[in-house]
C-alpha cells in the first residue's frame, strides 16, 4: 500500500492529519515547524 508514496502524498496526508486532530494533537516540535511556515 506505502509502496508509490512520494513526497506530494506524504504532504497531503500529513495536512489531512493536521486537519482530523488539530494542531494541540501533534508533537509540540511538529506544531511549531508548521506555525513557522
Amino acid at each position: 500500500m506505502l509502496g508509490g508514496i512520494g513526497m506530494p502524498e506524504l504532504i497531503v496526508i500529513l495536512v489531512i492529519v493536521f486537519l482530523i486532530f488539530g494542531p494541540r494533537r501533534l508533537p509540540p516540535d511538529m506544531g511549531r515547524s508548521i506555525a513557522r511556515r
